[in-house]
């Protein structure tokens, strides 16, 4: 039995388990910089450097970049939903693969 799961009713189902190796992802981390318009909402530079580390901003009075960021795809979508969430509107997002000529 298997792998055969008893459900109500008397069906059966099937369980599948996954293969070996069919979830372990190659994690890829990618240098990462971000324009935003105008100045970052109040104590989100704080915020970022809590949860990303060291995070170099330049800020020029219409936009802000940051820059020096080096994240995975997750830490890449927490990044941007934490700046959707702050209201700050992402005007570019350009990654490179890390290792590939820039370390």
């Amino acid at each position: 039995m298997d792998g055969v799961v008893p459900t109500l009713g008397g069906i059966r189902g099937r369980v599948e388990t996954p293969r070996t190796g069919a979830t372990d992802a190659l994690v890829m981390n990618h240098h990462c910089r971000i324009e935003v318009d105008g100045p970052l909402p109040a104590g989100l530079r704080e915020e970022m450097s809590r949860r990303f580390g060291l995070v170099q901003v330049r800020q020029d009075g219409r936009r802000t970049v940051l820059s020096d960021l080096t994240l995975d795809q997750a830490g890449l979508r927490a990044l941007l939903d934490l700046l959707w969430d702050a209201g700050a509107r992402v005007r570019a997002v350009t990654t490179t693969e890390a290792g590939a000529g820039q370390d």
